[in-house]
């Protein structure tokens, strides 16, 4: 009877959510390496001579505005002397992203988001170019529904397996096309061995989907406490791009080696902090420091070093690593590239099965 359930549920819920789950995993596939792929074009890398010394960061945010009349809202400062500085910036309501020769401090590249290649990618696996209110939740719904086919398919698959493993009879434990229809092998074995590291994919990308669902992660990884949102709030004050330049020096000194880039995350209002966050990489995450300053004077106000982050607080900053593979380097996202591609065919083959048992 459960099985039974399991087969009716998972043939309906491929059926609905099919061209979805394939457009999720297509998209995934191809951000997976979007920093490798950004990198292979032009300007990946600056020609610096000997002797050349970047311009503070004040010094460039004021040349930008000289050369554009959009306003930046968050800064991207390497450590690589060789890369440019990015940035982010918003004009008319749309975010435009970009980059500056920190040496120069002329814009390379400037162009509006949601229309470029990698804008329409994240837009398709997050929102399906839709709304993003009506389209992540189309998203996270299906999403959830995939999770709940992946569980039903195993159902079905498993009995007989464990059959296998009850008669010591290993040598059928184990992928195989052969057998009448091939395409019902390809689509039961790949589903039931990719299952594992699908739930884990999915389940970690549902945390852009649903904030109550993010919550309800972080809440199980601290064992029931609460993982509060840090926020600094001060008086109201203008944001003084001078300030910059001080907690750059300040943060430079505090971090590791293996900090590679610090984000500078501009006030959103006159009341919040300049926040910078150091991390490894603009793909790595995990290992992060947070740092709070004064928008008008620079002074830091407070650090929140990586290992002074609870459980909640790790699993928070390492949910984009884990989605995207980057937590294991290149190997990992290798991997799962391999594994979103094959998922893309989970939704054909199923409907291959379905049209087949339909004639």
């Amino acid at each position: 009877m459960i099985r039974n359930f399991a087969h009716i549920a998972h043939s309906v819920i491929g059926l609905v959510t099919g061209i979805v789950v394939f457009i999720v995993c297509i998209t995934g596939c191809l951000y997976v390496f979007k920093k490798e792929i950004s990198e292979l074009s032009k300007p990946a890398k600056l020609d610096v001579m000997k002797g050349d010394k970047k311009l503070a960061l004040s010094t460039l945010v004021e040349n930008y505005t000289q050369q554009s009349n959009a306003s930046i809202t968050r800064i991207y400062d390497y450590k690589d002397p060789q890369k440019p500085l990015r940035f982010r910036s918003r004009k008319n309501g749309d975010i435009y992203h970009g980059s500056l020769d920190p040496y120069t401090g002329k814009i390379i590249t400037e162009y509006k988001y949601s229309s470029s290649f990698w804008g329409i990618v994240v837009g398709l696996h997050r929102h399906l170019l839709l709304p993003k209110p009506i389209g992540k939740k189309i998203i996270g719904y299906s999403v959830v529904l995939f999770v709940i086919s992946l569980i039903t398919g195993f159902i079905r698959w498993l009995p007989p397996k464990l059959s296998l493993l009850r008669n010591a009879d290993l040598r059928k434990f184990k992928f195989s096309l052969k057998g009448n229809p091939k395409t019902f092998r390809l689509h039961s074995n790949l589903g039931a061995y990719l299952v594992l590291p699908l739930l884990i994919s999915c389940l970690s990308g549902l945390i852009w989907s649903f904030p109550n669902y993010q919550q309800s992660i972080l809440y199980l990884a601290n064992l029931g406490t609460k993982t509060e949102s840090k926020t600094i709030t001060i008086d109201s004050t203008q944001f003084n791009y001078k300030s910059l330049d001080g907690i750059q020096d300040t943060i430079q000194s505090l971090n590791p080696e293996k900090i590679k880039l610090n984000i500078y995350l501009f006030p959103t209002n006159s009341t919040s902090a300049l926040r910078i966050l150091s991390c490894q990489d603009d793909d790595q995450f995990s290992y992060s420091n947070n740092f709070y300053a004064h928008p008008n004077t620079g002074d830091l106000l407070m650090v929140q070093y990586d290992w002074q982050k609870n459980r909640g607080e790790k699993l928070r900053s390492s949910m984009y690593d884990i989605h995207t593979g980057s937590i294991l380097g290149l190997w990992g996202k290798t991997l799962l590239f391999v594994i979103s591609l094959l998922a893309a065919t989970l939704p054909i083959t199923g409907y291959l099965l379905y049209k087949k048992r339909r004639s």
